[in-house]
């Protein structure tokens, strides 16, 4: 995201706010961080509750990693306020 961001500022010659762009990096990062440490976490519950020795019990332990994944990542988003999330509707 780094090298977008830098990439983008170079193409535009300077003409976008660093600081705004750098605030809204670093609020993604740390949604999408804090989202994913979640969704290991109940994945791996899920699989040692399952006893992930088969096929339906792994598909299962990924649901719920998933599944954590992106209602984490909403709710945290949203307790972020990151503008982006205002383009969903109902999520405003």
């Amino acid at each position: 995201m780094l090298l977008t961001a830098y990439l983008l500022r170079r193409r535009l010659a300077g003409r976008i706010d660093g600081r705004r762009l750098t605030g809204t990096y670093a609020r993604l990062v740390l949604a999408a961080g804090c989202a994913g440490a979640l969704a290991w976490t109940a994945a791996r519950a899920s699989a040692g509750a399952l006893d992930t020795h088969g096929t339906w019990q792994t598909g299962l332990a990924l649901a719920a990693g998933v599944v954590t994944m992106v209602l984490g990542y909403l709710v945290l988003a949203r307790l972020f306020r990151i503008a982006e999330l205002r383009s969903f509707p109902g999520l405003r």
